[in-house]
């Protein structure tokens, strides 16, 4: 039993799903992409790199990755090149050998010379097993890894220079870590390792001019974190991270890591998929609300500066939010807990902070209730709340799973406990999200 718990607990750990819009089915191929490299060269010709110039680019589930290298032939002939590319990718069954390659891992492969010229590429995977390690909570985990090379082949004139460049796209690997039964998917960071090592047996191991770029897109710099023996020197300059240095010694480095969030824009895109329509709400009824401006309409506006505020003197415990749906099938509710339009406004109203969700269903005349408790969210999560960032702030109060969710017709969600105000008196709703499928 204590086997089988082991592997169950670093599988959810590893495993990668598909795609963010279907993480609510089942998971399917958890193999990724592990790492990716320089340039290896396979022959052991005599050439030494004068210049290698990295440029990364976030793209969302990607990165596009092109670099030039500038190979030196100083011998009194020409010389023959073999080099390959390794990508190292996850096996799908961890703790199996059991390695699926698939075609959206790496794409627009190609190598090119200075004067445009096409090199022909070809790729294998090798039989070999590595065991690879990941750097997870400062713990190395050992995990399952094969080797696919992409593999090109050119001429160095003798005495002279090359340069040769390599461009591709590859998925960057995430992690879901709360499975297939919930339905509201949650992930780890995006992740891309990229390994210098290879490039130890160029020459004598150095590159007179080295530069690399890493543009984050539009990753602000708190959600992105770029680390590695050496890589310290890394320095940010408006979205992007650079590194420029001569006589660059490739022995004093090794991979680079880099994890970001890509979350939000994800989360972004499920939240918008799957709530359901407004016209399928047939009525909202609440308690109670404070005045006019505070009314339930606040609920579905899609406005982070306003909100329903209940209308009670005893801090809303005892208020309630009632809901009649047209048919359809309510599969979890998530809302924007508090005032967030300023921090002075957050903290001096109350929040959520214990509620009890009613639920009766198409064909039942049964209700069922559930007391779900909400952990209070700190005010710097809420700093410019808007249309691209808003399901980083929300509070998932119901998760009802991915399996057969029936129908509901009413549901209603009564304040149990609240985190009091500093000031006023009045429990406030941002926005609610009413998540399922037709």
């Amino acid at each position: 039993m204590q086997k089988i718990t082991i592997k169950l607990l670093i599988s959810l750990l590893l495993g990668i799903m598909l795609s963010p819009l279907y993480a609510e089915q089942t998971a399917g191929d958890r193999s990724n992409v592990f790492k990716v490299s320089s340039i290896r060269i396979l022959n052991k010709a005599e050439v030494s790199i004068f210049s290698e110039r990295v440029n990364i680019k976030v793209e969302g589930n990607y990165c596009k990755v092109r670099v030039s290298y500038e190979f030196w032939n100083n011998q009194e002939q020409d010389l023959p090149i073999e080099c390959g590319l390794p990508i190292y990718f996850m096996s799908s069954v961890v703790g199996d050998d059991v390695f699926n390659w698939e075609a959206d891992y790496v794409t627009d492969f190609k190598v090119w010379l200075e004067d445009g010229q096409a090199v022909s590429v070809t790729d294998r995977i090798d039989p070999q097993v590595w065991n690879d390690s990941l750097y997870s909570e400062s713990k190395n985990t050992p995990i399952r890894t094969k080797r696919k090379m992409y593999l090109a082949n050119f001429i160095m004139p003798k005495v002279t220079s090359k340069t040769v460049n390599v461009e591709y796209k590859v998925k960057s690997y995430y992690r879901d870590i709360k499975g297939p039964q919930a339905f509201i998917p949650k992930y780890h960071s995006r992740v891309i390792q990229y390994d210098f090592t290879p490039a130890l047996s160029w020459g004598k191991g150095t590159i007179r001019d080295f530069s690399m770029v890493l543009d984050c897109g539009e990753i602000p710099k708190d959600f992105i974190h770029v680390f590695g023996v050496g890589f310290n020197k890394l320095t940010w300059q408006d979205g992007y991270y650079v590194l420029n240095q001569t006589d660059f010694p490739i022995n004093k480095y090794s991979i680079m890591h880099v994890e970001y969030d890509y979350n939000i824009s994800v989360l972004n895109e499920f939240v918008n998929t799957y709530r359901i329509p407004q016209d399928r709400l047939l009525r909202t009824k609440v308690s109670s609300q404070a005045d006019i401006y505070y009314g339930v309409e606040n609920l579905y506006d899609r406005n982070f500066g306003t909100v329903w505020a209940e209308g009670s003197n005893h801090q809303g415990v005892g208020e309630f939010v009632e809901i009649i749906l047209d048919d359809y099938q309510l599969s979890a509710i998530a809302i924007i807990n508090g005032f967030p339009k300023t921090e002075d406004d957050y903290y001096e109203n109350c929040r959520l902070a214990k509620v009890k969700i009613e639920r009766q269903y198409i064909d039942a005349n049964n209700v069922i209730r559930t007391d779900v408790q909400t952990a209070d969210v700190k005010y710097e999560s809420y700093r410019k709340v808007n249309e691209k960032n808003f399901s980083k702030l929300l509070t998932v109060i119901a998760d009802y799973g991915n399996g057969q969710v029936y129908k509901v017709r009413k549901l209603k969600i009564t304040i149990i406990e609240v985190h009091p105000g500093t000031k006023f008196d009045k429990t406030c709703i941002s926005e609610m999200f009413l998540l399922g499928k037709e």
